[in-house]
C-alpha cells in the first residue's frame, strides 16, 4: 500500500510566491486528493494559519514581506499547530538544518517528485492525527526507548517510529528530566539531542557512569562532524546521527542498539518477570550480595521480601552455605 493510499483528504496551505510553481504544487496537492489554499505572502499565510486551520504547510523560504523561518515563529509564538514543510530551492545541508531547528517538520528541495511530496505529506498527516507521546502507559509492551529532544516535531517523529516498531516509548525535554526517567523507567535504549535547554547531551553522557545507569546511547545532532562523533563514542554512546536523519537509518541504528543490551532475563532465584524494573532487581541484588555488609531488606508483606533474601545469599561467596536468615 502506497502513502498515497493511506491519508485521507486534508488542508493543505502553499505559501509560494512564484506563480508557476505555486501552481505546479496546488496541482500535484490535488492530485494527491487535497484541498489547496494558494498564498504569495508570509502575513498572508499566518492569516491563513488562523483562519483557515490547515492540516499541513509548504512554506517556501524566500517571501516577499517576511522570510519563512520568521513566519515559523510567529506560529509558534500565537500557539499554531500544524505540520510544516520548509521549501527551499537550496540543497544543502545547512538549508535542511536550518528548517529543522525552525521547528519544521521536514524540507523540499525545487523541483520536487511527486512521490516525495507525497510520501512527506502522508507522515506530516500522520503526526498530526496522532497522539502526544505521553499518552501511552509506562507500562506498554515492547523494547523501552527513551527520547530527550526539546523541538517537538522532531520527538514526535522520532516517537511515531519507534511506536511503529512495536517499542514502548516516553519523551523529555531535558536532561534533567531523562535522569530521573533514568532511574525509574530503565529504558534499553536513548535517543539524546546533544542541544538541550539546561544541561546538555553531552553533559548527561558523563554523568550516566556516576549515576550507575546503563543504556545504549544514540546521540542526535545537527553538527555532523568526525570530532563531535569521535567525542560522543569516547563519552560511551553506542552511535551518532546527525539531523535530519532518514527514518530507515534511525531505525536500523536502534535496533542494533538493541541487540548491545544484555539479555533480559525472565527468572532469577525463585523471582519471575523480565520487565525492565525486575531486570533492576535482579542487578541491585547482584550488586549487593558481593559486599560484606549486613543487609536490610524492608517491605510490604507479599512483596518477596523473603525471596529477595534468599537470592542475595544465593549470589553472594557463602551461597554454598546454610542461609543465615
Amino acid at each position: 500500500m502506497t502513502a498515497e493510499s493511506t491519508v485521507r483528504p486534508a488542508r493543505i496551505l502553499i505559501v509560494e510566491d512564484n506563480p508557476t510553481q505555486a501552481e505546479v504544487a496546488r496541482l500535484l496537492v490535488a492530485g494527491l486528493g487535497h484541498e489547496a489554499m494558494l498564498v504569495p505572502a508570509a502575513q498572508q499565510a499566518l492569516e491563513a494559519a488562523r483562519s483557515w486551520r490547515p492540516a499541513v504547510i509548504l512554506l517556501d523560504v524566500e517571501l516577499p514581506d517576511y522570510d519563512g523561518f520568521e513566519l515559523l515563529r510567529r506560529m509558534r509564538a500565537e500557539g499554531i499547530a500544524c505540520q510544516v514543510i520548509v521549501v527551499t530551492a537550496n540543497a544543502s545541508m545547512e538549508a535542511a538544518k536550518d528548517a529543522i531547528r525552525g521547528g519544521a517538520m521536514d524540507y523540499l528541495v525545487k523541483p520536487f517528485r511527486r512521490d516525495r511530496l507525497a510520501d512527506l505529506l502522508a507522515r506530516a498527516l500522520a503526526l498530526g492525527a496522532g497522539h502526544s507521546p505521553q499518552d501511552d502507559p509506562d507500562d506498554a509492551p515492547g523494547p523501552r526507548v527513551l527520547v530527550v529532544e526539546d523541538n517537538p516535531t522532531q520527538a514526535a517523529i522520532a516517537t511515531s517510529l519507534l511506536r511503529r516498531a512495536g517499542n514502548a516509548v516516553r519523551t523529555v525535554v531535558s536532561a534533567e528530566a531523562a535522569l530521573d526517567i533514568l532511574a525509574d523507567w530503565r529504558p534499553e535504549v536513548m535517543l539524546l539531542d546533544v542541544v538541550l535547554p539546561g544541561m546538555s547531551g553531552l553533559d548527561l553522557l558523563r554523568r550516566l557512569p556516576a549515576e550507575r545507569i546503563a543504556v545504549q546511547t544514540i546521540l542526535l545532532t545537527a553538527q555532523d562532524s568526525p570530532e563531535g562523533a569521535a567525542e560522543a563514542i569516547r563519552l560511551g554512546a553506542f552511535d551518532y546521527i546527525a539531523k535530519p536523519y532518514d527514518g530507515q537509518r534511525l531505525m536500523v541504528t536502534v535496533r542494533n542498539a538493541m541487540r548491545q543490551v544484555p539479555h533480559r532475563r525472565e527468572r532469577f532465584h525463585g523471582f519471575i518477570g523480565a520487565s525492565s524494573l525486575m531486570q533492576a532487581v535482579y542487578s541491585t541484588i547482584e550488586s549487593v550480595a558481593a559486599s560484606r555488609a549486613s543487609v536490610f531488606i524492608t517491605g510490604e508483606s507479599g512483596t518477596g521480601k523473603e525471596l529477595a533474601a534468599e537470592a542475595v545469599h544465593r549470589e553472594s561467596p557463602r551461597g554454598q552455605g546454610p542461609n543465615p536468615g
